[in-house]
């Protein structure tokens, strides 16, 4: 069918080059229509015509959208229209202004825990570098793309390091069952530390302390409580991503205590749900990200062949070979994620600005080295500077420059921090 639409520039800013059609929910015919593209008064009326293919056998007939957007490449500028809505069935054709959805956004992330209490039989809470960078940097992603695609800037609501409490969370999630629409889209971004025990998953906020009575059940936020939450946040089109030590240990397992575990976290989030276990060595200075994050990064900023929206279906397909290839390229054994989606909705277009950076590569001095003993990198070259990593005994780096009894020393391209001289030890070629 053919239909036709005329876009008038009321709100300033003038007319831009994209929109955005979708049929029954589904993204749909031209994104860049030649009629925007070729136009020299950016200001002017301007009508485009577009084929779309209906379903006219579909119950209750097709339903169509289109948004415009004003003459802005920034993501972050870009003003939507409100969607316009056609209503073709039976009954004939109605048209109109159909609430535009909103994209809402929950990032929560802890790298500073209280470690002092941890006896042996009880999990290391390990300080971690980048989970706050990660969930923040996502956040900023999927407001970027969400954005481009035609949604409405919704709350985006930030939980991370002294915020991330029980109580700080839940109120978010306050925050948002007060403002959302049903028609509006949710994603919650959570990185840290959790654990799986006996089918059911607990995160750790900022606040947790392990040992002296304190464990998981007295310090973890469990499944039950997360559906609580979800709950309230009443729309159709959700999505989890869970990042944290734990979170999808029990996927190896392969038996029924393994299942009930994913059947538990997909009725907290309801319909789709990412999992992947984040661990201080699979944190890589080399990718400047998790991997999980960098792989959704990568995945947000590569454009479909056909030009589309990414859906969340999109990053089921991309995102499991990256964190495969990523991990093993790091030395790690292969990072499995877990990836349920029973009801797939659009994120927006893929933008190359959200794209993670380009992978370090510092330049290094002829020959290989090894460390003498466990070796701590320093941030400075001096005994008290802060620790940037500590290295086991037989570690092979490269050395980029060296400053008095100190050497800066790289491994994968990527500067790891100043250790002593004297706990170098060359290989000969």
């Amino acid at each position: 069918m053919m239909l036709k639409v005329r876009i008038v520039n009321n709100g300033g800013g003038g007319i831009g080059k994209r929109l955005i059609w979708r049929v029954n929910g589904a993204a749909a015919g031209r994104t860049e229509p030649d009629e925007l593209g070729s136009r020299s008064d950016r200001n002017a009326p301007v009508e485009v015509t577009e084929g779309l293919k209906l379903d006219f056998g579909r119950k209750g007939g097709n339903v169509i959208t289109v948004v415009a957007f004003n003459d802005n490449e920034d993501a972050r500028l870009a003003l939507a229209s409100r969607p316009l809505e056609i209503r073709i069935s039976e009954d004939g054709v109605s048209t109109a202004a159909a609430p535009q959805p909103r994209m809402h956004i929950l990032a929560i992330g802890v790298n500073s825990y209280d470690t002092r209490l941890k006896p042996t039989d009880y999990p290391t809470l390990n300080p971690l570098t980048l989970a706050v960078a990660d969930v923040l940097s996502l956040e900023q992603a999927i407001a970027d793309v969400s954005a481009n695609g035609g949604y409405a800037r919704g709350l985006s609501l930030e939980r991370t390091e002294a915020e991330a409490t029980r109580d700080k969370i839940a109120n978010a999630f306050n925050q948002l069952a007060g403002s959302v629409n049903p028609q509006d889209a949710f994603v919650l971004l959570i990185a840290g530390h959790g654990q799986s025990v006996d089918g059911r998953y607990y995160y750790y906020p900022v606040t947790t302390k392990i040992g002296g009575g304190r464990n998981y059940e007295t310090e973890g936020i469990p499944t039950e409580t997360w559906q609580t939450w979800l709950a309230k946040v009443r729309v159709d089109k959700k999505l989890v991503i869970i990042d944290t030590c734990k979170s999808s240990d029990f996927l190896s397992r392969g038996d029924a205590q393994a299942e009930t575990a994913i059947d538990r976290l997909r009725q907290a989030i309801g319909r789709s749900v990412f999992t992947a276990a984040r661990d201080s060595a699979l944190e890589s200075r080399y990718l400047n990200h998790g991997i999980l994050t960098y792989a959704i990064l990568k995945a947000l900023s590569t454009p479909l062949p056909d030009g589309k929206d990414i859906y969340v279906s999109t990053l089921k397909d991309r995102i499991p070979p990256d964190v495969e290839k990523l991990s093993t390229d790091l030395g790690e054994p292969p990072q499995k994620t877990r990836i349920l989606v029973e009801d797939d909705f659009p994120l927006g277009l893929p933008l190359a600005s959200v794209a993670p950076l380009p992978i370090s590569s510092a330049k290094t001095m002829p020959g290989d080295w090894v460390l003498r003993g466990t070796t701590k990198a320093r941030r400075r070259a001096t005994p008290d500077a802060e620790v940037n990593e500590t290295l086991d005994e037989g570690t092979r780096v490269a050395i980029s420059q060296y400053q008095g009894d100190w050497a800066l020393i790289v491994q994968k391209g990527t500067e790891v921090g100043w250790v002593p001289v004297a706990s170098l030890l060359k290989i000969r070629n």
